[in-house]
């Protein structure tokens, strides 16, 4: 919100609770997917130009790349365990991120002193190879 995006958070537990009166406080749409699909909720205020996924349910994930807008990106930071498995349209999926020229990312939490150091080595990249 702070940069003018207009945000959709999507968690399981229903409202009101502490976090989802904080994410409407400062103008989010707080959302429970215990109440609506998250096909539904892309309708209403999608579809999205970023997603962060951070669940640790599998399936969402790729419900959440198929409700990217175009030029979409999605953030996948939860690890997910066990055996479970999804059965996804594959090839739309596939189709909308090849045309819709989207991205999926995977990240992990990684304490200060890496972020520093991707900075630094940002810094000495562009003194190595000036404008690349």
């Amino acid at each position: 919100r702070l940069r003018g995006l207009d945000v959709t958070v999507y968690s399981r537990r229903p409202g009101p609770y502490l976090n989802s009166e904080l994410a409407e406080a400062i103008g989010a749409h707080y959302e429970s997917s215990s109440l609506r699909p998250l096909p539904d909720v892309a309708r209403e205020h999608g579809p999205f130009d970023i997603a962060f996924e951070a669940s640790g349910f599998s399936p969402l994930a790729w419900e959440a790349a198929d409700v990217l807008g175009k030029n979409g990106v999605l953030i996948l930071s939860s690890v997910t365990g066990g055996g479970r498995s999804a059965e996804i349209p594959s090839d739309h999926i596939n189709q909308g991120f090849v045309l819709g020229n989207k991205v999926m990312v995977g990240t992990v939490n990684a304490p200060r002193e890496d972020f520093e150091r991707g900075a630094d080595d940002h810094v000495l990249a562009e003194a190595l190879y000036p404008g690349w």
